[in-house]
């Protein structure tokens, strides 16, 4: 059950599949990627792409709280951890 703020549009798989079908995994990150989405750890994945890869990115990192996305979780951090993560993926993203 969502949280009675939570805005998240439910598609099913049939309407998403033209998404779906954009989907690369990391492993299989290769050529061109035009309009693809990749899956993947962002820090890992973004180590593979060229310096000046993209004209945009849209990021949406956890904002320090205590978060389950998926099988993932993250969790809290002193405020000196949360910097140093910030600055560890803004620096990785940058010579994107």
């Amino acid at each position: 059950m969502k949280a009675p703020r939570n805005k998240t549009i439910d598609v099913s798989v049939e309407d998403g599949r033209m998404y779906l079908d954009r989907c690369v995994a990391e492993e299989d990150i290769s050529g061109n990627m035009l309009d693809k989405v990749i899956v993947g750890d962002m820090l890992s994945v973004c180590r593979k792409l060229p310096e000046g890869f993209a004209d945009l990115m849209i990021a949406d990192p956890p904002y320090n709280l205590d978060k389950v996305f998926g099988t993932g979780k993250f969790r809290k951090m002193s405020d000196e951890d949360y910097e140093t993560y910030t600055e560890k993926w803004i620096k990785t993203v940058f010579p994107l």
